[in-house]
């Protein structure tokens, strides 16, 4: 106010200057300003209709979204979405397959007969075409004939001793020996637990077993725990020599609270040793002192000290004087086993990254 009319106007062509030329929030131009005020008036009705106009089209989602549940929908693909072992018997009985009309035991029996023609004839592998085709036709008549047991995550029809009669699932399998059997490293199969961890080790056989833990541990889980083990019977060759080992895996399961037909599973221990009649000096001069490489034993330390923060590992501390090397973990992680298909001697699984296994009952196991 008390600039002369020159400094006034002076001051007015500079300032253009000081805003780089465009107008701002400040100093707007005036048809921009004219804008800005015609905005502030409508912006109330401009709201209201933009809410309106959401609301309007959650509603036709919503309507859109039951009209879809509504719909009957066909089979669920192994490949794609986890199946669930339910029928139209409900979830909370049993069935007696020894009541099952007879036709429809019949065909189950050849769906699963078809299933493990196709394992067979294709190394395991649950991936191939043949294989995906003929789990699709078994969950699908468990499905529509009730020849799979609902509520199949209390089902008594899962305890026992089974073959895995599909290819074992560990992380980074390296191919198929001259008898077509899968090979692993033993550092990826053992989740880096046990050295040499580059040792090529063949799985000749696979075990799964469910049995009711102890009556002293059953009160520290959950209702219905069962000790959930895995068995693979191993090979490896040592300067031309062959040595048979055993990895045990050993776990607890209990049933899901949300899903009827689910298994929680988490991995608890894990031991190796020389299989029964194994050449003890030759598994002592590899396992003894395995050779490391220099990044292991560099990174070696903190990684197992951080494992043993988070998930309480106690890594293997060199051969026991069992000849044995374990681990084991005191806060394990849990996954979960979706059961696709189970009756009395037969069982199909995805865990929930995505691995499909399947299991046929030991003709020993009761």
């Amino acid at each position: 106010r008390n600039l002369g009319s020159e400094a006034r106007l002076r001051l007015r062509a500079e300032r253009p200057s000081f805003t780089t030329g465009m107008h701002s929030a400040r100093y707007p131009r005036p048809r921009a300003l004219q804008r800005l005020r015609a905005t502030a008036r409508t912006s109330p009705v401009l709201v209201a209709v933009g809410l309106v106009g959401i609301f309007a089209f959650l509603g036709s989602q919503g309507l859109r979204a039951s009209l879809r549940v509504a719909r009957p929908s066909g089979p669920p693909r192994v490949q794609r979405v986890p199946c669930r072992a339910e029928n139209a018997a409900g979830a909370g009985s049993s069935v007696n397959l020894q009541g099952a009309p007879t036709e429809a035991l019949r065909v189950a029996s050849a769906a699963k007969t078809k299933l493990r023609d196709a394992l067979k004839q294709h190394r395991g592998d649950v991936d191939h075409p043949e294989v995906v085709a003929a789990t699709d036709e078994l969950v699908r008549t468990g499905l529509d004939l009730g020849t799979s047991l609902p509520n199949s995550g209390r089902s008594p029809s899962l305890l026992g001793e089974f073959d895995v009669i599909s290819t074992a699932t560990f992380p980074g399998q390296l191919g198929y020996d001259d008898e077509g059997l899968a090979q692993f490293s033993l550092g990826r199969m053992s989740f880096n637990m046990f050295a040499p961890r580059d040792l090529v080790v063949t799985v000749k056989k696979m075990t799964n077993t469910l049995a009711p833990l102890p009556s002293g541990e059953s009160t520290k889980h959950p209702e219905g725990t069962a000790a959930y083990t895995v068995i693979c019977d191993l090979k490896t060759n040592v300067e031309g020599q062959q040595l048979d080992m055993v990895f045990t895996s050993e776990a607890v399961s209990w049933p899901d609270e949300a899903d009827p037909n689910r298994l929680a599973v988490a991995f608890t221990a894990g031991t190796l040793e020389p299989a029964e009649g194994a050449d003890v000096n030759l598994w002592r001069s590899v396992f003894t002192s395995p050779k490391k490489s220099l990044r292991q034993r560099l990174t070696e330390p903190l990684t197992m000290w951080m494992m043993k923060k988070m998930i309480g590992l106690e890594a293997p501390k060199g051969l026991g004087a069992d000849g044995k090397l374990r681990y084991s973990m005191s806060k394990p992680p849990a996954g979960y086993l979706d059961i696709m298909y189970l009756d009395d001697d037969f069982r199909i699984t995805k865990g929930n990254r995505g691995s499909v296994v399947i299991v046929d009952r030991q003709i020993s196991s009761n």
